[in-house]
């Protein structure tokens, strides 16, 4: 009886281990096939109007450096006027969306720099002087830029818009087993 009770005690450990996020995160995947289940043309407080240019190329030349390994498997961007933008790119996993956005760092003129402070992304962020602002969520990357505007300004706009777009991919991404 004591076996069986130690046995019993030893294996609701490991299984309550199991579940814990600290050993064990949950990881998801966002379908790409879900990228309009985004609404990206209704986000409170951020669009002025509805005269919207859907892009569906945007991000398409964030390579690898092996020539060939495309990290991005399909994105949107909408540009609304006053130069507003939110774009989604959707990468096979988590590590190739922080390695394409990496990569990106690198092979552009602007300056973007890594998020340091604490923040409610569960992802990595950057942030441009440029006035954009960049999240990890999940297998994206969520991009938000307001082009006519010092980043000091327009931050916190930037970053609620941002934590948005991330609760949405969330709600639709579905848990990798």
């Amino acid at each position: 009886m004591r076996t069986f009770l130690l046995s019993l005690i030893v294996l609701s450990f490991f299984a309550c281990n199991k579940s814990d996020p600290a050993t064990n995160p949950v990881q998801k995947y966002f379908n790409p096939d879900d990228l309009s289940k985004l609404k990206l043309d209704s986000v409170p407080d951020f669009w002025e109007n509805s005269n919207f240019k859907i892009d569906d190329t945007f991000w398409s030349y964030i390579v690898y450096p092996e020539e060939n390994n495309k990290g991005v498997m399909y994105s949107i961007r909408i540009d609304g006027t006053k130069s507003k933008i939110i774009g989604v790119s959707v990468f096979e996993t988590q590590a190739k969306a922080i390695a394409g956005m990496k990569f990106r760092i690198t092979d552009v003129a602007a300056v973007i720099l890594e998020g340091t402070a604490k923040s409610s992304f569960s992802g990595e962020w950057w942030y441009s002087d440029g006035s954009a602002f960049f999240v990890n969520q999940w297998n994206t990357i969520i991009e938000v830029t307001i082009l006519t505007s010092n980043y000091k300004d327009v931050e916190k706009e930037l970053m609620e818009t941002a934590a948005e777009i991330a609760k949405r991919v969330d709600r639709l991404s579905q848990v990798v087993k």
